[in-house]
């Protein structure tokens, strides 16, 4: 299945209308929805501008429209859910191989590790232990590989984040919380998330400045500017290094 981000909701389900159904909303947000079950999983393609991005072993998959406030620029979000391997259980170093198999062949494909607005330019361990022991919503970095003790720390949903050509991407993971002995396998679910920059700019300001983002969102960055300033200073006076060269991305297509 292809999905294009700005294509209309009603036209993504013309093309499917066996598999995909239509969640329409009263607050005016259109979700267009499919399921796989196993043998049978699912194959979605994202594509925005040139930019294509496949994901395999699909097993959930939601495309969003705000129909109300935003219809002229059609599916702006899509999440999808997907297996880690062939089969249900995994061990948990497999686990951790192919996830970072998947982040790499991100990497090497162009998109570029993003660090959330509002938290300290951090890389490698020094941005996995500042995640691990201040917040999980920081996310991890791209170019550092987890040994298996510190994979079998993080938490689940801690997410990777990346953009590439106005396209916002955020993965993540999520393990049954009861199978966490790492001599026996463990149950792994994929989840990624592809926005739009304007998407990704509406998702930073409070729900009810949503329709009028454009006005609440410079004093948004503007504090979330104030705040890692903060982080940075404190850690920089702990000797820790900050990427002073990053640049967040831009909010616009």
């Amino acid at each position: 299945m292809i999905v294009r981000l700005g294509e209309q909701a009603k036209s993504l389900i013309a093309r499917d209308p066996v598999r995909l159904r239509l969640d329409a909303q009263p607050a005016g947000l259109d979700f267009v929805r499919a399921k796989w079950r196993e043998p049978d999983l699912g194959s979605v393609e994202v594509r925005h501008g040139s930019v294509g991005l496949k994901f395999d072993k699909v097993l959930t998959f939601d495309a969003t429209q705000d129909t109300a406030s935003f219809g002229d620029e059609g599916i702006t979000e899509i999440d999808v859910n997907m297996m880690l391997g062939d089969q249900d259980l995994i061990g948990h170093n497999e686990a951790r191989v192919l996830y970072l198999a998947l982040l790499e062949s991100l990497r090497k494909s162009g998109w570029k590790s993003t660090v959330e607005r509002g938290m300290p330019r951090l890389a490698g361990r020094d941005r996995f232990a500042y995640t691990m022991s201040r917040s999980a919503t920081m996310g991890l970095d791209v170019d550092y590989s987890p040994t298996l003790a510190e994979w079998m720390r993080i938490e689940s949903q801690t997410p990777w984040g990346f953009w590439r050509e106005g396209v916002y991407l955020e993965v993540s993971f999520m393990r049954e919380h009861t199978m966490l002995d790492v001599t026996k396998p463990g149950a792994y679910v994929v989840t990624a998330r592809v926005r739009t920059a304007k998407e990704e700019g509406r998702s930073l300001v409070e729900p009810v400045d949503r329709d009028h983002w454009h006005a609440a969102l410079p004093g948004v960055l503007k504090q979330l500017d104030i705040l890692r300033e903060g982080e940075e200073r404190d850690l920089s006076e702990r000797g820790v290094a900050i990427l002073k060269d990053y640049r967040d991305p831009p909010l616009t297509d």
